[in-house]
C-alpha cells in the first residue's frame, strides 16, 4: 500500500539516498565503465556544500534512471510511460507515493529544489521540462517520428538546457544555462554523431528529415535507416555535425577561461573536460569519414 506524504517539511533520510544513488551508479558502471568520467565528479563537492553534491547526485539518479527505463536500457515491471506520468505528476503535486526508491528519489529532489533561495520554481520547472523532453523521445521512438533540423535543435538544446540549469541552480551558481549556448550546443552535435547509431536501434530518429530524404534519393538500394549511412549525404552530414560541436566547443572554452566563480567552474569543467576527450580521441574518425 502506497503512502502518500504531504508534509512540506519532511525530508526523506540522507543515508537512504546516498545508498539509494551508490546503486544506482554501480548498476550504470557495470553496463559500460565510461560512465566512470560522470560518476566520479558527482562525489566532488566544495567545501560546506555537501548537501548541494548529494541533491546533484539524486537528481542525476533519478533522471537517468527515467532515461533508461523510457528507451529501453532498463526493464521495469509496468509501463515505463504511466510509470514516468505518474512520478512526473508526483512533482508537480508535491504529493509523494513510495511505491519504489525512485519516487523516494523524487520527494528528496523536490524538497531540496525548494531549499535552494530563490531557485525552487526554476528548479521544479526545469525537472518538468526535462521530463517531457524525454517522454517526447519515448514517443518520437514509439512513432518513428522523423522531425526537420530546425525542430530536431531545438528540442535537443531545449532537453540539455534543462539538465544544465538544474545542475547551476543545485550548485548555486551565479549564471544560468542562456550564457553558455555554446556549450549546450557543442553537447546537442557530440552527443548526436556519438549516439546516432544506438539511438537508430531503438528506432530514435536524429537525422534531420531534410538529409533523409536526401539520403533516400541518393541510395540505390535501402531496406532500412542503418542503410542510408553509406551515402554521402548522411556521411557529410554526419562531419559536418561533429565540426560544428568542434566550433561550438573552442568558442566556449574561451569563455570558460574567463569564469572565475568556483561554483560555476565546478558544474562545468566536468563537462567541457568530456568534450575536450571526446573531441580529441574522435576528431580523426570523423575526418576520414569518406
Amino acid at each position: 500500500m502506497s503512502i502518500a506524504i504531504v508534509n512540506n517539511n519532511w525530508t526523506p533520510n540522507k543515508i537512504d539516498i546516498e545508498i539509494i544513488c551508490l546503486k544506482e551508479f554501480l548498476c550504470l558502471l557495470k553496463r559500460n565503465i565510461r560512465y566512470i568520467s560522470v560518476v566520479f565528479p558527482m562525489y566532488y563537492f566544495r567545501k560546506g556544500a555537501i548537501n548541494n553534491s548529494r541533491l546533484l547526485r539524486a537528481t542525476y539518479c533519478f533522471v537517468r534512471y527515467i532515461d533508461d527505463i523510457l528507451d529501453g536500457d532498463r526493464n521495469i515491471d509496468q509501463d515505463p510511460y504511466e510509470y514516468t506520468i505518474t512520478l512526473k505528476e508526483q512533482i508537480e503535486n508535491d504529493q509523494f507515493y513510495f511505491t519504489d526508491r525512485i519516487s523516494y528519489l523524487a520527494c528528496f529532489i523536490t524538497t531540496g529544489f525548494r531549499a535552494l533561495e530563490g531557485c525552487k520554481e526554476s528548479a521544479t520547472n526545469n525537472l518538468i521540462s526535462l521530463i517531457n523532453c524525454i517522454l517526447y523521445d519515448f514517443e518520437r521512438a514509439r512513432k518513428r517520428i522523423t522531425l526537420n533540423a530546425e525542430d530536431i535543435n531545438k528540442h535537443l538544446f531545449v532537453s540539455l538546457e534543462n539538465s544544465v540549469n538544474i545542475a547551476l541552480r543545485i550548485s548555486e551558481a551565479n549564471i544560468s544555462s542562456k550564457e553558455v549556448s555554446e556549450l549546450i550546443q557543442a553537447m546537442s552535435s557530440f552527443y548526436t554523431v556519438r549516439d546516432l547509431h544506438a539511438d537508430i536501434s531503438k528506432n530514435l530518429i536524429n537525422i534531420p528529415n531534410e538529409i533523409l530524404s536526401q539520403a533516400k534519393h541518393e541510395a540505390t538500394e535501402h531496406t532500412s535507416l542503418n542503410d542510408l549511412f553509406a551515402t554521402e549525404t548522411v556521411k557529410t552530414w554526419v562531419k559536418e555535425e561533429f565540426k560544428k560541436g568542434e566550433e561550438n566547443l573552442l568558442s566556449f572554452i574561451t569563455k570558460f577561461k574567463s569564469i572565475d566563480d568556483k561554483r560555476t567552474r565546478g558544474v562545468l569543467k566536468p563537462i567541457v573536460t568530456g568534450l575536450k576527450y571526446y573531441r580529441y580521441f574522435n576528431k580523426s574518425k570523423f575526418q576520414s569519414i569518406n
